[in-house]
């Protein structure tokens, strides 16, 4: 992606996009290294792992920004297939996929709170993946973005597949309780349930939404 747009003439019609995407993408970039960085030791305990859940929001917004400027009826105007898949296709996978990952980064960190209630850990799962599956649906139809919706789709999969190892682990384990088992059960079916509907939406988004022009 970055050598194709080096390569870009200066007369280009995607230079003026390039320019709406660097910005966000260079914010994207320090909240990517900002994230790497808080898996360091230091930084597991306490309120000190929120940080990364913060890093990844941040890096999933910035990326929002990038594919919102590619995304306009405008821009769709100025590219073709080739010159997506080569400058803005890496862009709304990573996108996608850190949508999902930022919301798996903040339960992961708010499950292993020993001071709040499974109850409670399980209800902002259960939010989380509404949460998901309604941007997965409402970016796929606003900015007739397919492919955001199938990498969402793909990852609630993932983690439905992730729900079913843990609970078939569960049921062999005398200390898990049957509510954790419950609640393990309503996210994998919320799961697949929002996958499927992400998949369904990036079907009939590709259906109906106009042919980029080939250059």
């Amino acid at each position: 992606m970055v050598g194709t747009q080096l390569a870009l003439p200066e007369a280009s019609p995607l230079v003026p996009i390039i320019r709406e995407v660097t910005g966000p993408y260079l914010y994207a970039k320090q909240f990517q290294i900002l994230w790497n960085a808080s898996f360091r030791p230091e930084f597991q305990q306490g309120f000190y792992k929120y940080i990364a859940p913060l890093n990844l929001s941040g890096l999933a917004l910035s990326l929002s920004f990038c594919h919102t400027a590619y995304t306009t009826k405008d821009a769709r105007e100025k590219y073709g297939v080739v010159d997506f898949a080569l400058n803005f296709l890496p862009l709304s996978l990573h996108f996608g996929w850190t949508t999902v990952t930022s919301l798996v980064n903040w339960n992961a960190s708010i499950s292993v709170e020993k001071e709040i209630p499974t109850k409670y850990v399980a209800y902002f799962g259960h939010a989380s993946v509404a949460a998901v599956t309604i941007a997965g649906v409402g970016v796929s139809l606003k900015r007739g973005a397919p492919w955001y919706g199938l990498v969402i789709a793909w990852a609630l999969s993932a983690v439905a597949t992730g729900l079913t190892k843990r609970i078939e682990g569960a049921e062999q384990d005398k200390e898990k309780d049957e509510e954790f088992i419950e609640a393990a059960e309503r996210q994998r079916t919320a799961s697949m349930a929002g996958s499927l509907l992400c998949l369904a939406t990036a079907v009939v988004t590709s259906l109906r939404r106009p042919s980029n022009k080939q250059r």
